[in-house]
């Protein structure tokens, strides 16, 4: 798929899943109204579309540029960020409540390399 039809479902998906409108992006992105509606709709080829614009647009959704523009559908994007975020707190608030966790973290992860290394060969 085209990279700029990539974007365009992209922020289209990210509208959905957000609930936001045009005029929402745009003013979270910091960009002209027209501009947003000019991608979205078509009217905007990649080649005039500026690399700060599309990377505007990211921010303002919270993802990548690599992303916005990856053919991996948003949703998986944010699914996997969702369940990094979960793995973060529950790190952390084990580390909190265990004094002995960073070592035992050190230890599952030495473990985990371990397996994967013998299963590669």
């Amino acid at each position: 798929m085209e990279s700029f039809s990539v974007l365009r479902k992209n922020i289209n998906a990210l509208l959905a899943q957000r609930g936001w409108s045009q005029p929402e992006l745009a003013k979270r992105a910091d960009l002209d109204q027209k501009t947003i509606n000019n991608i979205v709709s078509e009217r905007a080829a990649i080649s005039s579309t500026k690399l700060s614009t599309i990377e505007r647009i990211a921010e303002a959704f919270g993802v990548t540029i690599r992303e916005i523009l990856s053919d991996t559908s948003c949703e998986q994007i944010n699914e996997s960020a969702d369940v990094a975020d979960e793995i973060a707190i529950l790190v952390r608030n084990y580390l909190v409540s265990h004094p002995d966790g960073r070592k035992a973290i050190i230890r599952l992860s030495d473990s985990e390399a371990k397996v994967g290394q013998s299963s590669n060969q």
